[in-house]
This record gives structure tokens, C-alpha cells and sequence, in this order.
């Protein structure tokens, strides 16, 4: 089923974003129950390079199958 495996997709890449970013910007030991400023700065510039990284492939990948 298409949808099903739309879905599939984006949750993988979900997942893989909450995981990549937590594991660089997110120390191991929380201090705190909220991120402080340092890790919210590093989860945003995350996400937003693992998006820019993901347009980019998306489109050389669509650029080779043309």
C-alpha cells in the first residue's frame, strides 16, 4: 500500500533525526528536565542541516534518475 509505506518512510526519517540530533546536542546524564540554551541552539542547527542535507540528496538522487 502506498500510503503505509509513505508513512513507513517518514517515520523512519523521524526517527533517524530525533536520534542523530539527540545524541550529538543532548548530554548522555540530564541536569535538567528542560534542554538549556546551548543544546536547543544545537538541536535547531541540527534539524535544520539534516533537512538541508536530505533536500540536497533527494534532489542529486532525482537529477541521476532523470
Amino acid at each position: 500500500d502506498v500510503v503505509q509505506s509513505r508513512l513507513d518512510m517518514v517515520t523512519d526519517v523521524f526517527n533517524r533525526l530525533v536520534s542523530s540530533c539527540h545524541n550529538k546536542c543532548v548530554a548522555s546524564r540530564y541536569a535538567e528536565p528542560d534542554l538549556n540554551k546551548g543544546e536547543s541552539v544545537c538541536v535547531d542547527r541540527c534539524v535544520a542541516k539534516f533537512f538541508e542535507v536530505n533536500k540536497k540528496v533527494g534532489e542529486r538522487m532525482q537529477a541521476a534518475g532523470a
